[in-house]
């Protein structure tokens, strides 16, 4: 009859293995590697070992003999890095979770807690496996003790056999070896001069430390009997520091170590928190999970509830369908289009269950539909909200009342995201596999957005987003919507001569360049591009990893500008093409033919840092320098009757620093409309006279921002053309200028290092999961982020903000005035001639009340009939 079997875990030992050997984030940015290779080992030993008792033991905080015996124990033991301790609860719960009891007493260590109930195990007829990455436990090991090292692909097993392969000596010498040896990671001090080879040769010689110790003279190389001579009693301490103390006062309660089945909820509850999605099959029972928690019954594969859902045409139930939702706190809806013309609409108000109405049996339903809509009383939930209100409008029917959007939640929870599809939202936060799904249709889709509105509602809450929620984002798609559907007018007129005009220098470009490099060649081809570059000598390091070969891409053509003509040439040209291509060419095939006018899309959920972005066409990415990037902005002009009315709020960035920094002599600055740049330009640059400052103030303000958005010296000596010593004298110089500013970015990186993320002024977050990367490069950029995200997150808190209070102002003014654009730090609207002073003192003020710094807001307004002419 085989023997019953003790599993001992070591708890700590393989924390750190497990923290150090992998990489992962949850989707909310906090480190989980320690606590998924942790779990990961613990699946892997329980599977492959079976055993009849378990128990997870963990070193306590108190002192023990040890430091009573040497002061010095363990006493140049870093402290457990941030990321790590942040994990050490999760991992408890990962022990709750699959019940395996803790073991830990205070005054004793780990080891010797492994030690003694190693040894009351085989007094039991017990067999016991220790799992371990500390060769310390080696001295257990006898017939009835192993210890294995356990990681997720390989298991190393330390029988007596194993031990003398792996440490030289058998299991019954290893404490002498470890004396001789010490043990740099606990402050051990062995034997000075002797190392791992020495002590087995010694211990193997003597075959034992007593031995050697009264043989010392014995021992041939003098730097080993010198030790062994001068350090006995420091050795004999050493001994007692490694020894494991197998007789610790400690009573086991063996029925409580019995191996038993996992607590299904608290598993998927745990690892459904943490995205280990991969694990909740595997230590689940699904049927279990379903009973014990019903409202994430569908989670790890389960059964679903039977699912009700129903197409209406007749009149009694499309009615009906709609009177349903009078009795329930919110609906989702989605709306099914083909062609662009509504086909019909799926509406779920409870989960499990949704309508498919076809909207086009009869006027009774869009009747139906406009009644439920428009009533502002009725609170509605769907996914790409902005999408809705454009299909719907362009129906005649408007959407009232509080709406929520699981996109923008979503975003919100997870801006670093980048992908926000509706089913790898379900999928993720149902844990519902809908990608292959023919029945992903309406009626599923409306089911699960439900579904998806309470679960993402809570975790807004839990990561006290809800202020940003309502009050930035779920206001602004309305207003999205509308500055879509107004579009801006495009004067073609104006482009074709712009197009002519660039076609003519990008020929006379193409000439220069092949005169430059002796023949003819494809400019817009890499490959032939580099072989010019190469022939002609130019030195270009970087290379492509796709291709191998180097690489021209504009940073790297920008670097290495001056030693050819050929080079700047080459930029102009790049330059050139892209405006004539990505804006003069294109933008007329953008006008909507029933408008007249560019309806461009604002993307709320592009970037993550909360600023706006746009596409078809990209307005963010416009040149204003070049001349013929204002060419550009010209053809943007006013509807007959009205002109353009520009809101720029000045040095936005900036401000927001001064405020969340609280720098003494930026604020002032600010407070006092003092010149930044101009300021920076005479402190840090040591302008003197008023042509220097004029001179300066360029490269000051590429100072001032690039070191807002946290760029090292090396970055700034790129963009301002210094040496990395200069850059780095200039950074300082600043430093001591604003000391609050230096004090703000030591400060936000320890505070990302420490939580795995950082706020804006309204309350966004910004994941930062790379900030303690061992990387050097990949974690200096994450610092880099956590810097910026407050700032950049700031300015697109108080822009939206302002954006909000215009659109209410104008509403409650009856203005005629409508937004129709918005770039960067500009607002644009289009407004009738007879509105346009009152409108320019209603912006300033709406925009300059956003939000309340400790320094001036300051906008910047202007009309005219065109973009360039405004600016």
């Amino acid at each position: 009859m085989s023997r019953r079997k003790l599993l001992l875990i070591d708890g700590m030992s393989n924390v750190f293995r497990a923290f150090y050997a992998i990489r992962r984030l949850s989707r909310q940015g906090l480190p989980t590697n320690a606590v998924f290779g942790f779990t990961t080992m613990l699946r892997k030993v329980l599977n492959e070992e079976q055993p009849d008792y378990v128990a997870v033991v963990f070193d306590s905080a108190e002192p023990t003999f040890r430091h009573q015996l040497y002061a010095d124990y363990k006493a140049n033991r870093a402290a457990m890095p941030d990321e790590l301790a942040v994990q050490m609860p999760y991992i408890f719960r990962v022990c709750e979770a699959l019940r395996i009891p803790i073991i830990r007493q205070p005054g004793y260590e780990a080891d010797d807690l492994i030690g003694t109930m190693a040894r009351q195990a085989v007094e039991q007829g017990l067999d016991v496996v220790i799992v371990s990455n500390d060769k310390d436990l080696c001295q257990l090991v006898n017939d009835h003790v192993i210890v294995i090292k356990a990681d997720q692909q390989t298991k190393t097993v330390l029988d007596a056999r194993g031990v003398e392969e792996r440490l030289g000596v058998p299991p019954s010498q290893v404490v002498d070896v470890l004396a001789l040896w010490g043990d740099s990671s606990d402050n051990v001090p062995g034997a000075p001069g002797i190392g791992e080879k020495g002590s087995v040769q010694i211990i193997k010689q003597f075959g034992s430390l007593e031995k050697a110790l009264a043989g010392w003279e014995q021992v041939e190389r003098k730097s080993y009997r010198e030790s062994l001579r001068d350090h006995r009693d420091l050795i004999l301490t050493s001994r007692e520091l490694v020894r494991i103390k197998t007789d610790v006062p400690l009573e086991i309660d063996w029925a409580a170590l019995e191996r038993r089945p996992p607590d299904q909820a608290k598993a998927y509850a745990l690892f459904t928190e943490l995205d280990f999605t991969s694990l909740l099959k595997d230590l689940t029972d699904e049927r279990v999970v379903s009973a014990a928690a019903p409202a994430k019954a569908e989670a790890g594969g389960a059964p679903e509830p039977p699912l009700r859902y129903h197409t209406v045409t007749a009149q009694p139930e499309v009615q009906q369908a709609f009177e349903s939702l009078w009795s329930h706190d919110r609906f989702a809806f989605v709306v099914d289009v083909t062609d662009e013309k509504l086909r019909g609409i799926a509406l779920s108000s409870q989960p499990y269950a949704a309508d498919y109405i076809d909207l086009r049996a009869g006027q009774y339903a869009l009747d139906g539909l406009r009644a439920v809509m428009e009533n502002g009383l009725l609170a509605k939930t769907t996914y790409d909200l902005k999408s809705a209100i454009k299909l719907l409008r362009s129906h005649g029917i408007t959407i009232e009342g509080a709406c929520d959007d699981v996109m923008i939640a979503a975003w919100l929870l997870e801006p670093n995201r980048g992908k926000y599809e509706l089913a790898a939202l379900v999928h993720d936060y149902l844990h519902l596999d809908v990608s292959s799904d023919a029945g992903f249709d309406a009626c599923r889709q409306a089911d699960t957005i439900l579904r998806l509105t309470t679960e993402l509602r809570a975790r807004l809450q839990q990561q006290q987003l809800e202020s940003v929620y309502h009050e930035i984002e779920l206001p602004l798609i309305a207003i999205l919507a509308e500055m879509e559907l107004a579009g801006v007018r495009i004067d073609l007129d104006l482009l074709r001569e712009v197009s002519v005009e660039l076609e003519s220098k990008l020929a006379r470009l193409s000439e220069k360049i092949y005169e430059q490099a002796g023949r003819t060649f494809n400019i817009n081809s890499p490959q032939q591009l580099g072989e010019v570059l190469e022939a002609l000598n130019i030195q270009i390091k970087r290379k492509t990893k796709k291709t191998g070969r180097i690489s021209t891409s504009a940073d790297v053509l920008a670097e290495v500008a001056a030693e050819h003509p050929i080079v700047q040439l080459i930029l102009d040209y790049r330059e050139l093409a892209k405006l004539k291509g990505t804006y003069v060419d294109a933008l007329p095939k953008l006008i909507d033919p029933r408008t007249g006018r560019v309806h461009t899309t604002f993307d709320q959920t592009g970037t993550s840092t909360g600023r706006l972005s746009s596409r078809n066409p990209n307005l963010q990415n416009i040149p204003v320098r070049s001349a013929m990037g204002r060419e550009i902005r010209k053809a943007f002009v006013a509807a007959p009757g009205h002109e353009l009315v520009v809101a720029d709020y000045s040095q936005i960035d900036l401000r927001v620093l001064a405020h969340m920094s609280g720098d003494e002599a930026m604020t002032q600055a600010f407070r006092q409309g003092r010149d930044i740049h101009a300021e920076v330009a005479r402190t840090v640059f040591g302008a003197t006279t008023e042509a220097q400052e004029k001179e300066l103030r360029r490269m000051a303000k590429i100072v001032n921002f690039a070191i807002a958005y946290g760029i090292g010296a090396f970055g700034l000596a790129q963009r301002v053309g210094l040496s990395r010593t200069q850059a780095r004298q200039v950074i300082e110089n600043y430093y001591r200028m604003y000391p609050g500013v230096r004090r703000y970015m030591d400060e936000t990186t320890e505070l990302a290092r420490r939580q795995g993320f950082v706020r804006s002024l309204c309350g966004r977050i910004r994941q930062i999961p790379q900030i303690s990367d061992r990387n050097a490069n990949v974690r200096q950029r994450a610092e880099r982020e956590a810097i910026n995200a407050p700032i950049q997150g700031g300015s697109a808190d108080i822009f939206k903000l302002g954006m909000i209070r215009v659109h209410r102002a104008l509403q409650r003014e009856k203005f005629k005035a409508r937004m129709v654009l918005q770039v960067h730090d500009e607002l644009l609207l289009e407004v009738p001639e007879p509105e346009v002073t009152p409108v320019l003192e209603l912006v300033k003020q709406e925009m300059e009340r956003a939000y309340p710094l400790s320094v001036p807001l300051v906008v910047d307004v202007a009309h005219g009939r065109n973009w360039l002419e405004v600016k």
